[in-house]
């Protein structure tokens, strides 16, 4: 596909052709837009049972100071919030997931400020369990956007000094036509500073995009998306450019109990500084295991930014 430029699974340095890609490393600059983005998290399973045993901060203590000091941090919910008990815990065949409400306390105060519900469990426990999950969230403050079936409330708007950041979710595996995301986007465009969308989609396990996935990606930035941060496949996938925006293909894990193999135990955190002129970016690779939550070092950081196709720090023109 001509106007493509994607990174490989090979390591590779910056190709000088992608002039708008500067080599200056991000830096935290007073007056900025500050916004961390983490992957998939899921609290139910065997993530329920490692809280029983060695406590709730167990999680997210090896990474809380990444949320500190963040006007926004978003990431997604990959599962209901409900006072039903759990499924998955008695039996971890059973893919349906429940989080403990306290879950959602848990998250505002770790500063999480939005969740994506536009995945595949967000109907786990039906309709009453994804209006639990929005009541508990409520509850704590904790503002939600998109749905599982991308028919309401695709869209959330957070001022951040003066400015509006839009987040809108998309959910490619039940019902797969990206028009109300489309639309959406045109609509609020003239309104939004900055516009982010994060999808569901591609394929469990793959650490390559697919050519949906690239499709959709360049229609949503051609119809004036800023930012695209994708999940579900549960491991890292490459980054691409595509005229002079970052589109992450997938996040990974972010909280998550897939213990099975090396690359469903990699996540990585994007925290991105933002101002009128340059989006400057920070990748941090995380390692998740029993479920708990740290920065990467050594040769895990570097597989994962082998993956991604880039170092650590990169700005983009606004």
């Amino acid at each position: 596909m001509l106007g493509i430029f994607l990174l490989s699974y090979r390591k590779i340095d910056f190709i000088p052709a992608l002039a708008f890609l500067e080599k200056t490393p991000a830096k935290k600059v007073e007056g900025n837009i500050s916004i961390l983005f983490v992957g998939d998290m899921m609290f139910d399973r065997g993530t329920a049972n490692h809280i029983q045993n060695f406590g709730i901060d167990s999680i997210l203590g090896g990474v809380a100071h990444l949320f500190q000091n963040k006007n926004m941090v978003v990431g997604n919910l990959e599962g209901t919030i409900t006072d039903f008990p759990s499924v998955s815990v008695p039996n971890n065949q059973i893919l349906k997931f429940t989080f403990n409400p306290k879950i959602a306390e848990y998250l505002k105060q770790n500063n999480f400020t939005h969740l994506s519900l536009a995945n595949n469990h967000a109907l786990d426990f039906e309709h009453e369990g994804f209006l639990q999950t929005k009541k508990y969230l409520d509850a704590n403050d904790l503002k939600y956007f998109g749905s599982p079936l991308n028919n309401s409330q695709i869209s959330v708007v957070e001022n951040v000094r003066g400015k509006n950041i839009c987040l809108i979710g998309y959910h490619d595996l039940y019902t797969r036509n990206p028009e109300s995301v489309l639309e959406e986007i045109k609509n609020i465009r003239s309104t939004c500073f900055y516009i982010v969308v994060l999808p569901h989609w591609g394929e469990e396990y793959e650490t390559v995009q697919n050519e949906r996935q690239i499709i959709l990606a360049h229609q949503f930035i051609d119809a004036g998306a800023d930012l695209i941060i994708g999940a579900h496949p549960h491991v890292v996938q490459p980054l691409e450019f595509y005229k002079d925006k970052a589109i992450f293909y997938s996040l990974g894990n972010f909280v998550f109990d897939q213990d099975f193999s090396y690359n469903t135990r990699r996540g990585l955190a994007v925290s991105l500084e933002l101002n009128s002129k340059t989006q400057n970016f920070t990748l941090i690779p995380v390692d998740i295991e029993r479920a708990e939550v740290s920065v990467s070092v050594g040769e895990d950081k570097k597989n994962v930014l082998d993956l991604i196709g880039v170092k650590e720090d990169f700005i983009l023109t606004k």
